[in-house]
């Protein structure tokens, strides 16, 4: 019988779900609040300049007002601050608070230190393949 091949979707996800939830364990053990996969992801398109609410919504690919939601969980927790845009009034911008700079900079050495960890399970070389071929502009999806 023929071994079914995964997916490369599938594979790709499995991958993002294991740094999701190494990264998320992590600041967990350095004392930060337990955050939801969905909070991790918005926190990843959230930089100190801000960014619109309708503009993470796109990127995540959800509603407004799923995005709104993450947006008023993480403003709870000190994560985010939520401004009036100045250049739409009617708009609001999404920053980063000081936590949640601290956050983001934890996170991000976090990510190092899994990117090693990924190194010692399947070596220097497949990580360093994996993250050329990651890099790489893959064009628009032929589907």
């Amino acid at each position: 019988m023929k071994k079914t091949k995964i997916p490369l979707g599938q594979l790709l996800l499995r991958g993002y779900r294991w740094c999701d939830q190494g990264l998320r364990r992590e600041l967990s053990e350095r004392g930060w609040p337990d955050i939801t996969p969905s909070q991790s992801t918005l926190m990843a398109h959230v930089r100190s300049e801000g960014i619109r609410i309708t503009e993470l919504a796109r990127r995540m690919g959800v509603t407004r007002q799923a995005a709104h939601h993450l947006v008023q969980e993480l403003h709870q927790n000190g994560f985010v601050v939520i401004h009036d845009d100045p250049s739409n009034l009617s708009a609001k911008l999404v920053v980063l608070s000081p936590d949640g700079e601290i956050i983001v900079r934890d996170a991000l050495a976090i990510y190092v230190e899994l990117e090693r960890a990924l190194s010692g399970k399947i070596g220097a070389k497949a990580v360093k393949d994996l993250r050329a071929s990651l890099e790489s502009d893959w064009g628009s999806p032929l589907v």
